[in-house]
């Protein structure tokens, strides 16, 4: 008795907790007889396109007639669409602007649980979205019974064509809202015809209120169906069961906290960190399928760490809080596609040999906090390539809706085997794209640590600048460092661009020992065997000064990034100041490196030199 006790003052706590974006529902399914709803209510039914019927694409706001709590937010109207979904609130599902311009015409027929309804339409809840069409607009009815604190809403949708081209109706569809225990039934009644296959495509579940990608998505419509927090389908072609029940019930306890802002992971590892109000006690699983396990590895650690695993492979990281151990919250999820085996130097990469759907290197991967990419499909994430400038090769650049979010997105490199004490080159151009005036800028910081992921840029800051408005060319820049210990490190470019402002660009990353730090300098007189360059950039020739002590021959080496010698002439020097030229027409446009070798082997400082 007494656990039980404590068990209940648990589950209270977590019930009355803080607003949770996260979807925090149980789902299952039943089967008992359909009830139409008798002497609703149908709406007055508006579009958002003046060439379109009411029955086929009409929405309307309505009361509930309680307040409904979903996801601990309350709720006491809802956004009805003839498209077989709701959204709660009390704004329309008109989309404005922030100008205050309407977007006509949006097709709310568009039924992704992932990105639509967008401009924070949410949250959505969709017993049967696609392109529904009613045989009259009285056949959408609304109806609350019962008396409280135990009232029930029904909304439902009568015999329904599923898509236009449907040769008569389809199903029937209710969706139920109940007072106080806040549970989500979806009803479903067969109506005979079948679906036309061409088109009938539909999407089952639920969303959460701001978040995008936040959802339950049924997989398939058995009696049994799984569902997934991370792959919307919006793809099901069959209709539910004659009487199918599908209910959504609020998790007793609170669902942890999202993973991602503490993912760390490499080509084999990933570690993450456990928190929820008043929980101590989790249940986390990381596998290969967006489907939920049926359970996980129980912790009362909030730091996990799972090795062994594949490298550049897509693993999904589960993780619910656990009480009593009966009482579960709904998974949390985080999909992460491990790093590939790192590398040794030098590096380069220039973003040309990038390919559909991602236009994104391979060997590189993303983090996008505020989850802003303008597709809103993991298929296009934030980041992308193409070319910026006519005269350039392919940049990587940040595609997002400039007028709703500020920027938190990562570009993360690939590992490279890395020696404490030895200092190298981090390499890259940077530049922005405005939208609006060409004083707004975008901004960058550039991090690097030792696993993927924005909790992993532990060992230091290597560049920031909030102040991009190089909107015409790339700028080039140079970072040296030393790392302070042995190992693989990883390099994360931060987009920290805010709303209405530039979006970033950056291009040609290079990573190479900073060998000019090793190169021994015999004399000690500093400005004999220096040398300086100009025109830098350079275009067909590079003019070259050196102060020599004495007569000799000397030979210019000119390398590029790896090192790799490519071109090589015989100077004879005289004693002071001596000026020679370099052609460097042939050379294709990059960085280099040019270095002065005397017959008694003194070499100067190695000097980075632009060839346009």
């Amino acid at each position: 008795m007494k656990k039980t006790n404590i068990c209940l003052i648990v589950m209270l706590m977590a019930l009355s907790g803080i607003v949770n974006a996260q979807v925090n529902y149980l789902f299952s399914a039943s089967s008992k007889p359909y009830v139409p709803v008798t002497g609703g209510t149908s709406p007055h039914l508006e579009t958002n396109f003046t060439g379109w019927e009411a029955a086929d694409e009409g929405y309307a706001n309505i009361p509930i007639g309680f307040t409904f709590k979903y996801n601990n937010e309350n709720y006491t109207q809802a956004n009805v669409c003839v498209n077989g979904f709701i959204t709660l609130g009390a704004t329309s599902l008109d989309i404005i602007f922030p100008s205050g311009a309407i977007l006509n015409g949006y097709p709310y027929f568009k039924n992704n649980l992932t990105y639509s309804p967008p401009y924070n339409k949410r949250p959505v809840i969709a017993p049967f979205w696609d392109d529904l069409v009613l045989p009259d607009t009285s056949n959408l009815v609304y109806k609350t019974t019962g008396a409280a604190p135990f009232r029930v809403f029904t909304i439902e949708w009568k015999q329904a064509k599923w898509v236009y081209e449907s040769l008569g109706p389809v199903l029937s569809i209710e969706l139920k809202l109940y007072e106080t225990s806040n549970i989500i039934e979806f009803h479903y009644k067969d109506e005979g015809t079948l679906p036309d296959p061409r088109f009938a495509f539909a999407s089952i579940g639920i969303t959460s209120a701001w978040a995008n990608r936040d959802f339950i998505s049924l997989q398939n419509t058995s009696a049994n169906p799984t569902i997934s927090l991370l792959k919307s389908n919006d793809s099901l072609t069959v209709k539910p069961a004659n009487n199918q029940v599908y209910k959504f019930t609020p998790a007793p306890i609170n669902i942890p906290q999202p993973l991602e802002s503490t993912l760390k992971y490499t080509n084999k590892k990933v570690s993450f960190k456990l928190q929820s109000n008043g929980v101590n006690s989790f249940e986390y699983a990381v596998t290969q399928s967006p489907i939920p396990p049926t359970s996980g590895k129980l912790t009362s650690s909030q730091n996990v760490t799972v090795s062994s695993l594949l490298p550049s492979t897509t693993y999904y990281i589960y993780a619910r809080s656990r009480s009593c151990s009966t009482n579960f919250s709904q998974w949390t999820c985080n999909s992460v596609k491990t790093a590939v085996n790192p590398v040794c130097l030098p590096y380069i990469e220039d973003f040309e040999n990038v390919s559909d759907p991602t236009y994104f290197p391979d060997n590189m991967r993303q983090q996008d906090f505020n989850d802003t990419s303008y597709y809103f499909s993991p298929l296009y994430p934030a980041f992308s390539t193409t070319q910026i400038f006519s005269d350039a090769g392919n940049s990587i650049y940040n595609n997002y809706f400039t007028d709703f979010y500020d920027l938190n997105a990562w570009a993360f490199t690939l590992g490279f085997n890395l020696k404490a004490g030895k200092t190298y080159q981090l390499k890259f151009s940077y530049g922005s794209f405005w939208s609006y005036d060409p004083s707004d800028p975008a901004s960058l910081e550039v991090k690097y640590g030792k696993a993927c992921g924005a909790a992993g840029m532990t060992s230091g800051l290597l560049f920031t600048n909030a102040d991009i408005t190089n909107a015409d060319n790339l700028l080039d820049t140079v970072i040296s460092f030393t790392p302070g210990s042995s190992g693989v490190y990883y390099f994360g470019f931060h987009d920290k661009s805010l709303y209405q402002k530039a979006a970033l660009i950056f291009d040609n990353i290079s990573l190479v020992e900073d060998l000019g730090l090793r190169l021994a300098v015999i004399n000690d007189d500093a400005t004999s065997n220096a040398i300086t360059v100009y025109p830098n950039p350079a275009h067909e020739m590079l003019n070259v000064q050196t102060i020599a002590d004495e007569e000799g021959n000397a030979k210019v080496i000119v390398t590029d990034v790896s090192g790799r010698i490519l071109l090589t002439e015989q100077m004879q020097l005289k004693e002071g100041i001596n000026n020679f030229q370099v052609s460097v027409a042939d050379l294709p446009p990059s960085f280099y490196f040019i270095k002065l070798v005397t017959e008694n082997g003194t070499i100067n400082k190695t000097i980075k030199f632009i060839k346009e």
